[in-house]
């Protein structure tokens, strides 16, 4: 009997400890748009075609790894710290779900919300249109200006070969002059006469 008492006491003890253990708390992920801070599902109607993001993550423990992603554009950051922030543009045509997974030892905190960009009206539609079209030529600018980049670099490419090449030609040259040493003009018909003279002079003694 008594057995039976102890054994049912120990087992209502470790329940006991059990439920009254503190629960983890997962990490606490603060995301804001255009400076006004969003909660978990939210959704924010936009003015324009573009968003600021901004996101901060605080742990008790160690972040391991946070993913931002917009769309089909992802950003992930491998940490190994307590806290992390980012900020980031994002361009909403339509509607874009803006996601924040953070992953720390105890777990994985997603915080999602929709940024939906109204284009109801024939003025609204238009604005996108035209913002599109900047965003566009802008790009189209940047291509312009590495393509004129990349032609200066290589001419200066080819010119430095050219030169390079020159150089090497008039080396050759001066080497070629100094080394074929054909001696001073007329030398050898000197030697010739002096040795023909020589013979006489043996000859008459």
């Amino acid at each position: 009997m008594d057995t039976r008492r102890l054994v049912l006491v120990a087992v209502c003890a470790c329940l006991a400890l059990t439920l009254a253990s503190p629960v983890s708390a997962t990490a606490d992920v603060t995301v804001t748009v255009n400076g006004d801070v969003v909660d978990d599902g939210d959704t924010v109607e936009l003015d324009s075609t573009t968003a600021v993001v901004n996101v901060s993550v605080e742990s008790d423990g160690t972040l391991s790894l946070v993913r931002t992603e917009a769309g089909s554009s992802s950003n992930f950051a491998a940490l190994e710290r307590s806290n992390y922030t980012s900020s980031r543009t994002v361009t909403v045509t339509g509607e874009t779900v803006f996601t924040v997974e953070a992953t720390d030892g105890d777990g994985t905190t997603t915080h999602e919300v929709t940024l939906r960009r109204s284009t109801g009206s024939a003025s609204g539609a238009q604005q996108t249109l035209n913002d599109l079209q900047d965003r566009v030529g802008d790009i189209q600018n940047e291509v312009d200006s590495l393509e004129q980049r990349r032609q200066e670099l290589q001419e200066r490419r080819d010119n430095l070969t050219e030169r390079l090449n020159e150089t090497d030609s008039s080396g050759g040259d001066t080497n070629d002059t100094g080394g074929g040493g054909q001696g001073l003009p007329g030398f050898g018909a000197v030697v010739a006469v002096l040795a023909f003279v020589l013979v006489g002079i043996l000859r008459s003694s």
